[in-house]
């Protein structure tokens, strides 16, 4: 008989260590730096102009004006732009929201003269809803 000092380790639970080591890191980077950094490139999540025309196909159906008409900070293929969905890019068929008759920033020439106040960088650079901000 064998005298063995230790418990044998399975290969099985090695592999489920490793695995849930794994997970673990994939998580914590996840919720410290951000998804995107991990998932972005790999194209696995939906781009911001597509979750956003997705979330205003809701609020149309809902009626739900502020959301509607809040601009967003998109991340697009050609850079960074503000959005609503007013944008013809994301604009439900059929909506029925009016933008203009809420009292806020809710029109793309209202929401240029708030990022001017805003002090923004350059805001002859900055895309509005798919068009230049002028100064």
């Amino acid at each position: 008989m064998i005298n063995k000092k230790g418990q044998e380790m399975s290969v099985t639970t090695l592999i489920l260590i490793v695995l849930g080591v794994i997970v673990l890191v994939i998580l914590v980077l996840g919720f410290s730096i951000g998804w995107d950094t991990i998932f972005g490139k790999l194209k696995f999540a939906p781009g911001d102009v597509q979750a956003l025309q997705k979330a205003c196909i809701m609020y149309a159906e809902q009626d739900f004006n502020i959301d509607y008409c809040q601009f967003r900070k998109i991340k697009t293929d050609s850079g960074t732009e503000y959005m609503n969905c007013e944008d013809k890019r994301v604009k439900p068929s059929g909506a029925q929201i009016d933008c203009t008759k809420l009292s806020g920033d809710y029109t793309r020439d209202k929401y240029c003269e708030y990022l001017k106040k805003s002090k923004e960088k350059d805001i002859s650079k900055i895309y509005v809803n798919g068009e230049l901000c002028l100064s």
